[in-house]
């Protein structure tokens, strides 16, 4: 699957090579994400949009606004997709019955999300990373060693990865911050 600035997702066969399936939509897709789970392609893009394609049918089975900026970035953790862009608000959506969280904390962009356990990690433009309680959006921790946004996030060997447009990547002892979290809670 490859989504584009010419406003298409474009499906693939991996084996041959040759394009199965084209979506054509009227604004850039900035973004796909498939869920093996629900069969389904997840797209999202400038027009504040994530439409849903059944992998089976090949074709939109719903689509809804999502955000009130452009968006850049999907991340899914079981029954949730997150939505997050250029609006400093992260959005999950409930993929049973369609219910929006919000998680306010950032103060510029998002660019880069990813679900570790029962924890949300973003980063964004305001050089920060944000740890999120998933269940009630609440922010646990907030990080901050970069000197300008933070563009990927990633976990190894039990530590956090960040990357940065200040060329920089940041190793953060995730135990340490777990601990950290835990101590608050107590």
């Amino acid at each position: 699957m490859t989504t584009s600035n010419d406003c298409t997702v474009r499906q693939w066969d991996y084996e041959t090579g040759i394009c199965q399936a084209v979506f054509k939509f009227a604004d850039p897709v900035s973004c796909g994400l498939v869920s093996a789970e629900y069969n389904m392609l997840f797209t999202a893009s400038w027009d504040k949009m994530v439409r849903c394609i059944d992998l089976e049918e090949n074709k939109v089975v719903k689509s809804f606004i999502a955000s009130k900026e452009a968006i850049k970035m999907l991340e899914q953790s079981k029954d949730l997709l997150f939505v997050a862009g250029c609006d400093p608000n992260i959005r999950s959506f409930s993929l049973k019955d369609g219910t929006m969280k919000l998680f306010s904390g950032h103060k510029g962009w998002v660019y880069t999300m990813k679900v570790n356990g029962d924890r949300l990690f973003s980063g964004g433009d305001d050089r920060s990373i944000i740890i999120w309680d998933m269940e009630n959006t609440s922010i646990l921790e907030q990080l901050y060693g970069h000197e300008n946004g933070v563009t990927s996030i990633d976990f190894a060997q039990g530590d956090l990865y960040t990357g940065s447009f200040d060329h920089y990547i940041i190793c953060w002892d995730l135990q340490e911050i777990n601990e950290r979290v835990d101590e608050r809670k107590e």
